[in-house]
């Protein structure tokens, strides 16, 4: 017979940041627990650096250690910090609890809204499902409202031609011009204005891959083309036999293609140039 020990598992999203609050965290609620509990007396320390929570828990290189333990009967006891170090997804979160339940694994969050809580009975499980539901409902929130504000942005327009002030990276297929105006920290803002040689470039990949008469529904970009579409990595090799670069001067890979085929401003193109017949020009 295998026997169980506990285990800590620390998260953080980048490697700037530390993991010492979180281990401290952890093994001072072990050193309380081991009294009463054998297995939290060496717990066995499990960690994700420069890992996001966006990131699913089986796929993390720790975590997914840690679930393959789990999943071995190894491990009878998990302890978290904090609900967003196990995921940011409440999906991903139940189906981990779900995974510790089926191979008798308690996962114990040391600090849950300044409580401690365990999966071990059928109210720490509903509290953990209802925080990571709120948890989820109230990241949407803010995503929404910085995608309405990029958006609010995008329409603001003082220089003729501009397609709307410049929302972090300068998008292939566009340039950045100063304006006369200021951010509320004295920041210049710009505007993003067509650039021809890579609008060229731009839209006859549209055209290779979209084809000549895509549209743009609920922010999906439907083909037109008949057929199965050159792949991004076709498109790729295209580009650096013609030797044309990207937006960082170096070139092409699949995912820089996909990147600039599928962003807001290749479906603006789309959505501005459908109706005006310029895309097949």
């Amino acid at each position: 017979m295998i026997n169980k020990t506990a285990a800590t598992y620390v998260r953080v999203s980048t490697g700037l940041q530390e993991t010492n609050t979180q281990d401290d965290q952890c093994f001072r609620y072990c050193e309380f627990k081991k009294e009463s509990d054998s297995s939290f007396k060496d717990p066995e320390p499990y960690e994700d650096t420069d890992v996001s929570g966006s990131i699913a828990f089986a796929r993390r290189p720790g975590a997914g250690r840690l679930l393959q333990a789990v999943q071995r009967e190894e491990i009878s006891h998990i302890i978290v910090a904090k609900l967003d170090r196990l995921g940011r997804s409440a999906e991903d979160i139940l189906r981990v609890v779900r995974i510790c339940e089926n191979h008798h694994t308690v996962i114990h969050f040391t600090d849950l809204g300044g409580d401690i809580i365990t999966t071990g009975g059928s109210a720490g499980k509903m509290v953990v499902t209802m925080m990571a539901a709120f948890a989820e409902f109230e990241r949407d929130r803010i995503k929404e409202r910085i995608l309405d504000r990029m958006r609010s942005k995008r329409d603001q327009t003082t220089i003729p031609g501009s397609w709307g002030e410049r929302c972090g990276t300068i998008p292939y297929g566009w340039q950045a011009v100063d304006t006369e105006r200021t951010n509320a920290r004295g920041k210049i803002i710009q505007e993003l204005i067509i650039e021809p040689a890579e609008q060229r470039t731009l839209q006859t990949l549209i055209i290779q891959r979209y084809g000549s008469n895509a549209t743009v529904e609920e922010n999906q970009i439907i083909p037109s083309i008949i057929g199965r579409p050159p792949s991004y990595s076709k498109l790729a090799l295209w580009l650096n036999q013609q030797g044309i670069s990207n937006k960082s001067g170096t070139s092409w890979s699949q995912g820089s293609v996909a990147h600039v085929l599928d962003n807001t401003y290749t479906r603006k193109t789309i959505e501005r140039f459908a109706n005006e017949d310029q895309l097949a020009a």
